[in-house]
């Protein structure tokens, strides 16, 4: 019988790891890792579509708005980390089911480490942008305050996904991080 992808269309890491069948998924991801870094791959390239601000407005369902700082954006980019959309929900979903997964299986862990690291990165550098327009203190250390957002994400990510808390209490959350820059 062939396998189908869950109903709602949401990627799952637990999915994924089941055993793959045809040769041509074996041809093109060659193993487990090489599939693993391919679903990486993708969520990676979704997040990348979801967060990028739009000349519209922000993903901050609170009307605050953005006046062009890089402080305003990095809120609008942590923001978006959580939207009530099946796109959002699922790569979250794929993102904390992978770093679990990691746990208990070392050859995971340096997929899930690079991209924490290029997510840091990334953020870290919108930091130094905001210390460059006065909109971030300059006494902020830009690696580790991107280090503190994304463990932050990843934290309240877990706890909206479980419905422990509302979106606009993980917005809330996340608004709060930011400016306590």
């Amino acid at each position: 019988m062939k396998r189908q992808p869950p109903a709602t269309g949401a990627l799952s890491v637990s999915w994924i790891l089941l055993p793959v069948g045809g040769r041509g998924c074996q041809y093109h991801f060659k193993n487990r890792r090489g599939l693993l870094a391919g679903a990486m791959a993708y969520v990676d390239e979704r997040a990348t579509r979801y967060t990028t601000p739009s000349a519209e407005g922000t993903g901050d369902e609170s009307g605050s708005g953005r006046d062009g700082s890089a402080a305003d954006l990095l809120r609008e980019i942590v923001l978006r980390e959580v939207q009530d959309t099946p796109e959002v929900r699922g790569n979250s979903a794929v993102w904390g089911e992978m770093r679990a997964a990691a746990v208990f299986d070392a050859s995971l862990r340096p997929l899930v480490a690079e991209a924490t690291g290029r997510w840091n990165a990334a953020l870290a550098a919108i930091i130094r942008d905001g210390q460059s327009d006065g909109s971030v203190p300059s006494g902020v250390d830009p690696a580790r305050a991107a280090a503190r957002l994304t463990t932050m994400i990843e934290g309240v990510s877990s706890r909206w996904l479980a419905g422990v808390m509302t979106t606009d209490e993980a917005h809330a959350l996340l608004r709060d991080a930011v400016d306590a820059l």
